[in-house]
């Protein structure tokens, strides 16, 4: 007898049936055993078998094929006289074959299982998402408990250029998917341990999966209900078999091509927010470097003092806030006295840190809108803010004046110096003139009460007439 032939029902591109009718109608082939392989050995499949073999020299196994049933079928499975020892015997080639096969898709199994992929590996630009100094292929993942099927997929998709994935139970899908980006789920629906609805119920309640595009693949045609309880399920498309290759390459590069797309918007955010980042940062720190200029433009660097500059700018604001709110201030113009004396006697640095010392009692006496200002040297302005009466404001300095006159602690370098000083005050109130050179009367009438002051003994607080 010959050796049987063994044929899936349905193949890429091929009809099964019409594959075995072609076998049986060459000569000398009319009584040679065949083996119809079908992932769902139903009465229909194995009647269309019998009437395409135009005999009954046909077996029907159902996928995953079992090496002990497809064994039995060969010793068992044909009349005559051809004994189970002589079939087992010519077959050991055919037996050889199914047995390299399940040992393959075992191997496959193991791999998908662990994570490790399965197809090809080529990374063409087009599927290729690139960062900065790494290439990511484009991943599928194939969800089916027939190797049968993942074989077929597997040849189907061999020239997809994405990196193949497998998996035969629901769980083994969800385990993948937790630990890879994948652009394209192809889902049997009917997977064992939970069908493929529940398996994509649950990658859509996934925060990072549930962008991922799902094709359900169905063995039975699907009526309207169950596609309708599919695209519930997260399905954004369906595929029935008998699967055709041309329809499932071109779905498959459809979804390719969106995931790479996809890939460069995000790439491109990415770039752009790195970006936005760096021009933030950027602006922060010419802003702050303004402001750095500007404190410095309007400040003592001594004692960080308002500088005659600001102090100018002060002084008109507060006269324009007078004439508009009817309110009343003063200006006070303040020279150390024997500051020189410190000066010489402990140096330069001695000097320097009197001077600060005086700026912090100065700032510490008056009010939070008052403003305290260095002119230069050891001399010093206040502009004291809704003052009532030049009296209010004669005894507000006359309080300074007295704080001034405290003793001093200096520490420079590894000494304590104990420096005593005083002050010398001219007070003017403001009262509106409406001329344009206000500010200079001020600061004319300020200055000669101070020397007043000081001609008249120093450490005290002349007002002016």
């Amino acid at each position: 007898m010959r050796n049987p032939v063994r044929t899936d029902i349905i193949l890429p591109g091929v009809d099964g049936y019409a594959r075995i009718r072609a076998i049986r109608e060459r000569a000398g082939f009319a009584t040679l055993p065949i083996i119809a392989v079908a992932a769902n050995a139903v009465a229909e499949v194995r009647d269309k078998c019998l009437k395409s073999a135009v005999g009954d020299d046909l077996l029907s196994l159902s996928q995953p094929i079992d090496n002990d049933q497809l064994a039995s079928a060969i010793a068992a499975g044909w009349r005559g006289d051809h004994d189970s020892r002589t079939l087992r015997r010519n077959h050991l080639a055919t037996w050889a074959l199914v047995s390299r096969r399940a040992i393959r898709t075992g191997e496959l199994q193991r791999r998908s299982r662990r994570g490790l992929p399965t197809g090809n590996k080529v990374k063409p630009e087009s599927l290729t998402r690139r960062g900065a100094n790494i290439a990511v292929t484009a991943k599928i993942l194939i969800v089916d408990d027939t190797p049968a099927n993942l074989v077929a997929m597997r040849q189907s998709l061999a020239c997809s250029g994405a990196q193949l994935f497998e998996a035969a139970t629901g769980r083994q899908a969800l385990a993948l998917c937790r630990d890879h980006d994948f652009a394209l789920i192809l889902l049997d629906v009917n997977v064992p341990d939970m069908d493929g609805f529940e398996v994509a119920g649950l990658i859509g309640e996934t925060e990072h999966l549930r962008d991922t595009p799902i094709i359900f693949v169905t063995a039975a045609s699907a009526d309207d209900m169950n596609q309708l309880k599919g695209y519930r399920s997260g399905a954004v498309d369906y595929i029935a078999r008998p699967i055709n290759d041309v329809i499932l390459q071109s779905k498959v590069k459809v979804f390719l091509e969106l995931y790479g797309a996809r890939a460069k918007l995000q790439h491109a955010l990415a770039d752009l927010a790195e970006r936005n980042q760096q021009l933030t940062r950027e602006v922060a720190e010419r802003e702050r470097v303004e402001a750095v200029v500007r404190h410095q433009a309007t400040h003592d660097p001594l004692t960080d003092l308002p500088n005659r500059t600001l102090f100018h700018d002060r002084l008109r604001g507060a006269i324009q806030r007078a004439d508009r709110h009817q309110n009343r201030f003063a200006l006070a113009y303040l020279d150390i006295d024997d500051f020189k004396e410190v000066n010489d006697s402990h140096g330069h640095a001695a000097g320097d840190m009197l001077l600060q010392e005086i700026a912090a009692r100065l700032s510490s006496q008056l009010r939070a809108n008052d403003t305290v200002a260095r002119l230069g040297g050891d001399e010093f302005a206040l502009i004291l803010e809704e003052i009532e009466s030049s009296q209010a404001a004669l005894k507000l300095c006359e309080k300074v004046s007295a704080l001034l006159a405290e003793p001093y602690r200096l520490h420079v370098g590894d000494k304590i110096i104990t420096a005593h000083v005083g002050a010398s005050i001219g007070i003017v109130p403001y009262l509106p003139t409406g001329r344009a050179d206000t500010d200079e009367k001020l600061m004319h009438g300020a200055d000669d009460a101070m020397y007043e002051a000081k001609r008249t003994g120093k450490n005290r607080c002349v007002l002016a007439d």
